[in-house]
């Protein structure tokens, strides 16, 4: 769930804008709430149950890490580089580090805006 942090301060970031832009009147923006807790962990319970049902999660030191097989057999077959461990963990991580960053911007622009 390390994607529900970033998401629940960028939501909560612009809930607060939103509050504050309606005089925190919550009759307009209560309706937001519900959808900030759904999504901060709708996308990681997608994340988890598909690649449980692919049986491409292992466990980790703290958390479970996506495991990629097919890529240890195109390791082993093309030997392309030596250090290669078959993790094609390179473009997951990459669009979950995107995500997290932009969440995060999101999160401190919205408090910028709000404070300056």
């Amino acid at each position: 769930f390390y994607l529900a942090f970033p998401f629940y301060y960028a939501s909560l970031s612009v809930l607060a804008n939103v509050a504050l832009k309606n005089n925190f009147e919550e009759e307009k923006y209560a309706w937001m709430e519900i959808w900030i807790h759904v999504g901060a962990y709708l996308g990681p319970v997608i994340m988890a149950i598909y690649f449980a049902a692919k049986d491409q999660l292992q466990p980790d030191v703290t958390v479970c890490a996506v495991n990629f097989p097919s890529a240890i057999a195109y390791c082993e077959q093309n030997e392309i580089d030596p250090s290669c461990d078959g993790r094609d963990t390179t473009r997951f991580y990459a669009v979950v580090t995107t995500i997290i960053l932009l969440e995060l911007m999101v999160g401190t622009i919205t408090m910028i805006h709000l404070l300056c």
